[in-house]
């Protein structure tokens, strides 16, 4: 009895300890067990040791793999039994399906009919929290499966994908709720209805009807999807919210293994132009678990506008499309014409990889033009994009990316620029990709031709320019003239376009929207209409701001010895807004602004000014501020002028000054020394040049002490309505006649006078002006004239022996100057002639007529005079505008 005891507790003891092992040695036996069972080429791997707990066996983190291809990655999983029900649990399920091409082809064999299955299926119920299909991680979500006699119910929660759906005992399946966030899509797609499952699961559903909705930003109401189908066809259709008229009917059928879309429509009528068009499609040869398909397929899209009417088609195939490899040829070819563009292509392309982030590569010869009408004063020649060679995926473009444009605008004139570069998974802001472009074109505003030329790079959300060139053949606005003007870049141009919002915080630095650069632009010479001009120039720009319709510019104009002009200014996408300061120097810094014609050297004094500017498409150029002149000095052709000082408030639009805005421009020189001695010359200047009868000129406050009396003008406006007075007072003639030297004869004493001033008048310069005496007045004549006057008869000889001296005590004379030039005096004079001890009353009434511009070309003030007023009158007078 002892001794069988002792075998029972051998055997006992035994059969423990080899359980024992063989618990702890289950990583290493059960995978080689297994594999009798699984594919060849799979290998089934336990990374410990299973263990009991509480009637739950726990298993260590399993994978699957594949040719070395890991197709399962299981962590945390867990088996039970309550009853008749499994359950079975897990932390993490991944599948990648990459692997599954690696799985040997199955034999063939009588597949088990979706009944069958349900009747083989226990009472179970199946939990995992995370479940991941790669290439699809980004649908990653819990899943929870249960199974009992009246059929199965699934349930998914995702972040991008949710189902709830159940299974009855007769293969009805009901979708209770399905929501996919598709890419591209701002909302996700939802469906629900209800599908007759077939007898077994290699064939397609019997019947069925789906309906799904979509919110979106494109339409007011949401689109609506339909999906039903009997037997082997049924239609698809799509429409917006509240419109019976769908925007595509697809009516499809099933033979063999192949389905086909027979003479579909679409329309889409809410583009600028209502497009419509047709769909064909035959899908076969798809794989027994319906990843890969074989397909051909034409759309095309019908538009008419400015052009005619234009069609365009998108053939596809014969090839194979699949979620995991695709291989399918397409080509684009046609026309399309939209309101105000045309546009042709021919893009030949293969399409590659997994259909749902296919790869679009461009072959030899794929090329799209375009041109027409941008708006109404820009028309677009031509645009052509050369796009063999470019690859286009989700994550963006790769390969050359060229474009070659031709453009007119109305305003700005006709340019053409070429780009050409190379691209690595771009997209706007996102990828690589390195440039360089150059161009020419017109500038017309400004009478100009230009070039261009320069590189650069666009890196993620990083636009740079590192290199500028553009420069004009001249520049031609208002009064200037530049020559050979070329703006360069000094530091390249960086703009980080937006910012990376970043959970918790602010984005970095490096994220926040900026843009900066520095440019200089350089000219050779800036002339001035008239015949001035501004030596060679230099103006440095720095830019500051956060995008290009909206930064800050600060800088500096130099152009020795002028300046620097202190600049600073904005530009908000419109409008371009500028300040400007000259700094206090010397006035002779300005000699090479004056025109060498007027024979005027700066000699001294001091100069400031400041400016504003504005600068618009519509507006044009506006510019105003005040140019002060203080205690200058000049030196002129006949003479020179000290103690100037010249205040002048200004503005500056559509090419027409706007002379003393706040206050008139004023003039006060202290003396000036020409033919005669002036001083306190006043002169103060208002309105608008060039003038019109709305936007008149005015001229007053025109005064000068000179010839020992005083010269005054009353006001004049142009265009001229009245007549301006030159009211002469107390001028003493013995400084006139000092001055001008005739040998011929001389006076003395003062006369005063009016002569009514005709700028624009048809016939008259001079009308109905009078010179009287203030007191009495003197004439000599020169005693050789005298003599020879004398000798000619004894009338003369008695003529003039009355007049060699004599003492008038009245002189009145009428005056009268027409625009040749024919000065018409009539004079009266009352005085007393001394001659031989006798003194002998004298009236005498006179006439004379002569052309003053013939008289003054023997003065020597008279050439500049006679210039002036020739050219004055040369001008037709302004017509009333």
């Amino acid at each position: 009895m002892r001794k069988g005891l002792g075998i029972v507790a051998a055997i006992l003891l035994t059969a423990t300890v080899l359980l024992v092992a063989l618990w702890q040695t289950v990583p290493k036996w059960l995978p080689w067990m297994a594999g009798h069972w699984l594919p060849a080429g799979s290998q089934l791997v336990l990374s410990g040791s299973p263990r009991w707990s509480q009637g739950t066996l726990w298993l260590p983190s399993t994978t699957l793999k594949v040719q070395g291809c890991t197709l399962l990655d299981v962590t945390g999983a867990a088996f039970s039994r309550f009853g008749k029900e499994w359950k079975g649990v897990a932390d993490a399920l991944t599948v990648d399906t990459r692997c599954l091409s690696l799985l040997p082809a199955s034999e063939s064999s009588t597949p088990l009919s979706l009944a069958e299955w349900q009747q083989k299926l226990p009472l179970l119920s199946i939990d995992i929290k995370r479940l991941t299909i790669t290439p699809w991680q980004s649908y990653a979500g819990h899943l929870s499966l249960t199974s009992h006699s009246t059929g199965q119910h699934i349930n998914y929660q995702g972040s991008a994908l949710s189902l709830d759906a159940q299974l009855d005992s007769h293969q009805q399946l009901s979708l209770n709720a399905f929501s996919i966030q598709l890419p591209g899509l701002p909302s996700p797609l939802t469906l629900a209805g209800k599908i007759t499952l077939p007898a077994t699961l290699d064939e397609l559903p019997r019947q069925g009807e789906v309906q799904g909705r979509l919110e979106n930003n494109w339409l007011d109401h949401a689109l609506l999807l339909g999906f039903e189908w009997q037997k082997q066809s049924g239609v698809l259709t799509l429409r917006e919210e509240g419109d019976d008229e769908p925007l595509a009917a697809l009516p499809w059928e099933v033979a063999g293994r192949e389905v086909r879309i027979i003479a579909g429509q679409w329309r889409w009528p809410y583009a600028a132009q209502p497009l419509k068009g047709g769909i064909s499609l035959t899908l076969n040869d798809w794989s027994d678990n319906y990843d890969a398909s074989g397909i051909t397929a034409r759309l095309n899209v019908v538009t008419q506008a400015h052009n005619g009417k234009g069609n365009a088609v998108l053939t596809m195939g014969p090839g194979r499309i699949g979620l995991l490899d695709s291989d399918l040829n397409v080509q684009l070819t046609g026309q399309t014409n939209l309101q105000q563009l045309s546009m042709t292509a021919s893009l030949p392309g293969t399409i590659k990889g997994s259909i749902l982030n296919p790869t679009l590569s461009l072959r030899s010869g794929a090329l799209l033009r375009a041109w027409g009408n941008l708006s109404s004063r820009l028309t677009l020649q031509e645009a052509r994009l050369p796009l063999a060679g470019v690859s286009v995926r989700a994550a963006g473009v790769s390969g050359p990316l060229q474009a070659i444009v031709r453009a007119s605008d109305q305003y700005w004139g006709a340019y053409a620029l070429h780009l050409d570069g190379k691209a690595q998974d771009f997209k706007p802001d996102s990828g690589t990709w390195n440039y360089k472009f150059w161009g020419n074109g017109q500038l017309s505003p400004l009478q100009a031709r230009w070039d261009m030329g320069g590189r650069g790079s666009w890196v993620d959300s990083l636009l740079v320019i590192d290199s500028l060139s553009t420069g004009f053949d001249r520049l031609r606005y208002g009064l200037m003239r530049v020559n050979a003007p070329r703006l360069t870049l000094e530091k390249p141009l960086r703009w980080q376009r937006h910012t990376t919002p970043r959970r918790g915080g602010k984005p970095p630095a490096s994220d926040i929207p900026s843009l900066t650069a520095d440019f200089k632009l350089v000219a050779q010479r800036i002339g001035l209409e008239n015949g001035g001009y501004l030596p060679p120039a230099e103006l440095s720009l720095q830019l500051r701001g956060s995008r290009p319709d909206d930064f800050q510019l600060a800088g500096a104009l130099k152009a020795a010895p002028i300046g620097p002009i202190t600049l600073r200014g904005r530009w908000d996408g419109e409008r371009l807004r500028g300040e400007g300061w000259w700094p206090k120097q010397s006035l002779t810094a300005f000699q090479s602004l004056l025109s060498p014609e007027l024979g005027i050297t700066l000699r001294q004094g001091d100069f400031y000014a400041q400016a504003a500017f504005s600068a618009a498409r519509e507006q044009g150029f506006v510019a105003g501020g005040q140019w002060v002149v203080k205690d200058g000095g000049l030196w002129l052709k006949d003479g020179e002028a000290q103690g100037v000082d010249f205040a002048m408030s200004y503005r500056l639009e559509n090419h027409q000054w706007q002379l003393g805005v706040k206050q008139p421009v004023m003039l006060r020189i202290q003396s000036l020394s020409n033919l005669f001695e002036m001083q306190n010359i006043t002169a103060n200047l208002q309105g608008s040049y060039p003038y019109t009868e709305d936007s008149p000129l005015t001229l007053d406050n025109v005064g000068v002490d000179m010839l020992g009396g005083h010269v005054s003008l009353s006001s004049l406006r142009l265009p001229q309505h009245d007549a301006a007075v030159l009211r002469l007072n107390r001028i003493e003639l013995s400084e006139l006649f000092t001055a001008l030297k005739p040998k011929q004869f001389a006076m003395s004493g003062r006369v005063s006078g009016e002569l009514p001033l005709f700028l624009n008048d048809p016939q008259w310069l001079v009308k109905e002006g009078w010179v009287e005496n203030e007191g009495s007045l003197t004439l000599r004549l020169d005693q050789d004239m005298a003599n020879a006057l004398a000798s000619g008869n004894v009338s003369n000889r008695l003529v003039v022996n009355l007049l060699r001296y004599m003492e008038i005590t009245r002189s009145y004379a009428r005056v009268n100057l027409d625009n040749l030039g024919v000065l018409t005096m009539v004079t009266e004079i009352q005085g007393v002639s001394s001659q031989e001890n006798q003194r002998r009353a004298i009236v005498l009434n006179y006439r004379h007529e002569e052309n003053i511009f013939h008289l003054w070309q023997s003065l020597r003030f008279g050439d500049n005079l006679q210039e002036w007023l020739e050219k004055a009158l040369s001008q037709p007078a302004r017509k009333e505008q």
